[in-house]
């Protein structure tokens, strides 16, 4: 671990290095072409002048008047020629030069074929009498209509003046500094220490059409000599040149210092670590004996919950036969006895015997959801009659305690709800709900609220009771959570079994008791859809 950090620092020092470079090419390349672009735009605007000049019937000026009139990149003009459009020289700066043809010169060439008023650079070639670096720059002559008259054509040496020239000087080792055609991919200029190279062909580059199409980026791959370097470049505004400087990349062996220093602290750590190793290892052992410790309680654990429901699921099973003889023989007992004292007998018993088969149906429910075996049935429920069903239910229990019990469901006059879902399901959630507002509410009101948001149906019960308790609040879902803390508590299965069995419908269910201020029971209800009448 600890060299293979060192590894990754080297790495992450090395791609830093790297980038560094790129982003130094980068710079370096756009101060190039922004130099460029400058010298280049001047020649430009004497050639657009001699164009003017020649149409109002003006010779060319003496070369020298050119050049002085170019300033400090007048040295770097060598000739200025007029053709007509066939190519043939007929006028020239030089008084030694007054004939000739430029026909097949690529610049005027690619002027002639594509006769638009722009600057075109022809491709580099040798200067015949001294053998120097050379470019043409033509501007057309276009007549009425656009079409091609000739040009006029600046023979420039950019390595007599400017920023090139410095860069030939300045330029160390595999360093170098390129400026290609955007239109031919044929290299204009290749700058090396000393050397100066051209007419090499980069069309076939893998990096070709990011030169050609992006103005501006880096990349990394061989040149043209085959030294690996990061490339960074730049288009010259203007001109459909393009400036690349190219830095070779430097091998993670030559970082210097920093490598050296980072091997030195590897070896310092690593004989720490032996002498670490046996109590990083002793430790783990005893990491691991507890985990599998942990793990073994968690499956016992598991275990025991399994069994627990199956249990509960097995004995509620055995309790639903006798039960139904004694809700069958106490119903009877109320029915059917003579005297008052056994039917209130019979009857208290078929109450609790009814409460105690409740409880043992909740415990079957639960058992089905938690083995997945609970089964979910659709059809359409006229949710507004089962509400209100519900409700009046439930008013009886209400009016025997004084309690208001108020039912308001928002809805346009003469509409109805309408819900597909399985009516057991929904109408047992309901009916607890409001068992429970109305059991623990012992004066004030219960009040059943309904509105559809989108196809959710929000219903919210509200009761003024005494409300839940901060520290049982969040218990309130979990299976036997009642603590017996208040009067009339249940068997804490309610509410668990209601977030079941609403999940199972796709809905859920929330409750807010503000301490001292009663609870409010919110269920959302899934698809659920407007109809009418009601």
């Amino acid at each position: 671990m600890l060299w293979g950090g060192l590894a990754l620092s080297v790495d992450a020092m090395h791609r830093s290095a790297t980038q560094e470079r790129a982003a130094l090419a980068q710079a370096s390349a756009q101060g190039h072409a922004g130099s460029l672009g400058l010298q280049l735009a001047m020649v430009d605007r004497t050639l657009l002048a001699l164009r003017e000049q020649g149409r109002a019937g003006i010779r060319l000026p003496a070369h020298a008047a050119l050049q002085q009139g170019l300033g400090p990149v007048g040295p770097m003009l060598l000739e200025v020629l007029v053709a007509d459009a066939a190519g043939t020289v007929v006028a020239s700066s030089l008084a030694s030069r007054a004939d000739g043809s430029l026909a097949d010169h690529t610049g005027f060439r690619a002027s002639a074929r594509e006769p638009a008023d722009r600057l075109h650079v022809g491709a580099a070639e040798a200067e015949p009498a001294t053998g120097r670096l050379a470019w043409h720059l033509v501007r057309p002559v276009l007549g009425p209509g656009g079409s091609f008259r000739g040009a006029v054509v600046a023979v420039v040496d950019p390595l007599l003046h400017g920023d090139l020239a410095g860069a030939r000087d300045a330029l160390a080792g595999d360093e170098v500094v390129v400026v290609i055609g955007q239109e031919d991919g044929m290299v204009r200029a290749r700058l090396a220490a000393g050397r100066v190279s051209w007419g090499q062909s980069v069309a076939r580059w893998p990096m070709w059409d990011r030169l050609r199409l992006l103005p501006s980026g880096r990349f990394e791959m061989p040149g043209v000599d085959g030294v690996r370097r990061l490339f960074g470049f730049q288009q010259v505004q203007g001109v459909p040149l393009t400036v690349g400087v190219g830095r070779p990349v430097q091998p993670w062996w030559q970082l210097g210092r920093k490598l050296r220093a980072g091997v030195a602290l590897a070896l310092a750590l690593t004989l720490l670590s032996v002498w670490k190793t046996h109590q990083l290892v002793r430790r783990d052992r005893e990491r691991s004996r507890s985990y599998r410790r942990l793990q073994d309680a968690r499956m016992r654990q598991a275990e025991v919950s399994r069994m627990k429901s199956g249990f509960l699921a097995s004995v509620a099973h055995e309790l639903r036969t006798p039960l139904n003889a004694v809700l069958g023989f106490s119903e009877l007992v109320r029915d059917t006895a003579p005297d008052a004292d056994t039917r209130r007998y019979g009857d208290f018993l078929l109450r609790n015997g009814q409460h105690l088969h409740a409880l043992v149906n909740t415990l079957l429910d639960l058992a089905r959801i938690d083995a997945g075996r609970m089964e979910v049935g659709r059809e359409r429920v006229d949710i507004g009659l089962l509400v209100r069903t519900l409700v009046d239910v439930h008013r009886l229990g209400a009016d025997a305690k004084g309690l208001a019990m108020e039912l308001a469901l928002d809805l346009p006059e003469g509409m109805g709800l309408e819900a597909h879902t399985d009516r057991a399901k929904l109408t047992r959630v309901l009916d607890h709900v409001l068992q429970n507002a109305v059991k623990f509410t012992e004066r004030g009101s219960v009040r059943i609220a309904g509105a559809l948001e989108g196809d959710t149906l929000r219903l919210q019960v509200v009761d003024t009771g005494p409300g839940i308790p901060p520290g049982r609040l969040s218990r309130v879902f979990d299976h036997f959570s009642s603590d017996g803390a208040r009067e009339h508590e249940g068997s804490g299965l309610g509410l668990a079994l209601s977030r079941q069995l609403l999940q199972l419908l796709g809905g859920s269910i929330e409750v807010r008791s503000p301490p001292g201020q009663g609870t409010e029971v919110s269920l959302c209800l899934p698809q659920v859809r407007q109809v009418g009448p009601a």
